[in-house]
């Protein structure tokens, strides 16, 4: 049972209907982490886990459709090729977690991992969002680098990669391993170049200057000029020749829940006609 004054708070959670997921039953899912437990009459403020079902029940009350229609829609939630399963399960959780941390700037930080000369070599760069605009590839990471730096000729040679992405407060890891894909200045493909343009587009000024500086990686002169060197007049609208995005298209991802008792593990993995399947492992 929940307390009158919880349902009070999911029928006014104003940021129910801008959840980015595909059904109220995933919606419901969301909230459940602003639900709060009862326990002797006092409102215990910790997450209250909840099955499916019961999410699909918090989702009538929180959105006013039926009990029977909440119901419906897990059923439906269960079958192949549903609507609601655009997105695979573990995007949806993926983004939960995005959106639970997303007032921490470090939220957005990931591991790339890539292989040169059968050695690993890791990096921190910044997620920027899914690509929406085909959806052969929505499942796809966006990445901005500098065509000049070390990792372009080591996908270039092997674009195998995996990316390292754990959530300091759901306390969850995510291991998205795939290949890369690099959309530089000279693509022929339109539409991927207009992919590239856009991205560009969404970038900070001071980041646009960076493309600019000198050569990353490139030993520094004692007498460098940092002023000069560094400090570059306004960007061009037009992405710069050293500018580059990279799509990691994922086909097996490991997630890990670390604050469940037990812990709760599962490896998602792409078949060959397109569809994921999970699978529990221990963790």
């Amino acid at each position: 049972r929940f307390p009158t004054a919880t349902f009070s708070r999911m029928r006014s959670a104003r940021s129910l209907s801008t959840f980015p997921f595909v059904s109220n039953l995933e919606r419901a899912r969301h909230l459940s982490g602003r639900v709060f437990a009862h326990d002797i009459g006092t409102l215990i403020q910790r997450p209250l886990r909840t099955s499916a079902r019961l999410a699909a029940l918090a989702a009538s009350f929180a959105t006013g459709i039926s009990v029977a229609a909440a119901r419906a829609e897990e059923e439906a939630c269960k079958q192949p090729g549903s609507e609601m399963l655009a997105y695979p399960i573990w995007r949806q959780e993926l983004q939960r977690s995005i959106d639970i941390e997303k007032d921490q700037p470090t939220s957005k930080f990931m591991t790339l991992a890539t292989v040169a000369n059968n050695e690993p070599r890791a990096r921190t760069v910044v997620f920027r969002g899914f690509l929406e605009e085909n959806s052969d590839t929505h499942n796809a990471l966006k990445i901005i680098t500098d065509i000049r730096s070390d990792k372009i000729e080591e996908i270039r040679a092997n674009p195998k990669a995996e990316i390292m992405w754990y959530f300091l407060d759901t306390r969850e890891q995510f291991r998205i391993r795939g290949e890369l894909q690099i959309i530089a200045w000279d693509e022929k493909d339109e539409e991927k170049s207009m992919w590239r343009e856009n991205q560009w587009k969404s970038i900070s000024s001071g980041m646009k200057q960076s493309y600019e500086w000198p050569s990353p990686g490139v030993q520094r002169d004692s007498d460098a000029n940092d002023q000069s060197d560094f400090l570059d007049p306004s960007p061009s609208e037009r992405p710069s020749r050293n500018f580059a995005l990279l799509l990691m298209t994922p086909s097996t991802v490991d997630v890990v829940k670390l604050r469940e008792k037990p812990q709760l593990r599962h490896v998602h993995t792409l078949n060959p006609e397109g569809h994921w399947n999970a699978q529990r492992v221990n963790p």
